[in-house]
């Protein structure tokens, strides 16, 4: 499986928006929970 993320990013600072599409391969086996961990940037 491949979920994909679009995620609106705001810095309060600049008042500047962005978006980032995110995608991770994530291996899945019956009863068991996988997170998925997304590495955003810093907030500045």
């Amino acid at each position: 499986m491949t979920p994909r993320a679009r995620l609106f990013l705001c810095d309060r600072v600049s008042g500047v928006c962005t978006v980032q599409e995110h995608t991770r391969r994530v291996t899945l086996k019956a009863g068991t929970t996988v997170p998925v961990v997304l590495h955003l940037p810093a907030e500045r």
